[in-house]
């Protein structure tokens, strides 16, 4: 595990790197709301992402359906455990 700040980016690469297709779902999840979350806070410039509330309503579903899915994850030990494995060392 690396220091407490970069922890957000270390998980979001081991999923990314995975061979698991739901790791890689919710590594994509989390880089969408990364890259959103990025341009809210520190782009200046006006984006269409944020004309309306659409795009925010978009990225709590895609953050929901991730969420559901890391939990369908971790419920179960087999299910866990396969899912792991194909995360590179």
């Amino acid at each position: 595990m690396p220091r407490r700040d970069n922890a957000h980016s270390w998980v979001r690469l081991r999923f990314a790197v995975a061979i698991d297709a739901d790791l890689k779902a919710i590594a994509q999840a989390l880089d969408d709301l990364v890259r959103l979350r990025n341009q809210a806070s520190y782009d200046l410039r006006p984006a269409r992402q944020f004309a309306s509330p659409a795009e925010a309503q978009n990225a709590i579903q895609e953050a929901k359906d991730a969420l559901a899915l890391l939990d369908r994850i971790e419920s179960g030990p087999a299910r866990r455990a396969a899912a792991v494995a194909t995360i590179p060392p």
